[in-house]
C-alpha cells in the first residue's frame, strides 16, 4: 500500500462513481490537477453529509490521499476555509 500524501487543494468538480462513491477533481499547488475516489460520499448518514458539505466547489481543503495510479484514493479531508458566499448587490 502506498504512503498517504498530504496536500492543500481546492475542489473543482465531482461526479458519481458506482453506488455510493464519487470521483472528485481537485487543484493543488504541489500536484496540479488531481482526481480521487471518495468512498461513501453518496451514501446515507451523518458521515456522508459531512463529506458532501466539505466537498463543495472552491472549498480549500487539506487532503490525505494514496495511490500510484492517476486516480487516487482519498484518505482524509479537513476543511481549511469554506467557499466564499455569493450574494446579489441590491
Amino acid at each position: 500500500m502506498a504512503a498517504v500524501e498530504q496536500t492543500r487543494a481546492f475542489v473543482l468538480h465531482q461526479r458519481p462513481y458506482r453506488e455510493t462513491s464519487a470521483i472528485v477533481d481537485f487543484i493543488s499547488e504541489q500536484h496540479g490537477r488531481l482526481s480521487a475516489v471518495c468512498r461513501g460520499l453518496r451514501g446515507q448518514g451523518k458521515a456522508a453529509m459531512t463529506l458532501r458539505a466539505n466537498l463543495q466547489p472552491f472549498t480549500e481543503l487539506s487532503l490525505g490521499f494514496s495511490g500510484r495510479a492517476e486516480l487516487k484514493n482519498l484518505r482524509s479531508i479537513d476543511a481549511l476555509q469554506a467557499a466564499p458566499r455569493m450574494s446579489r448587490d441590491t
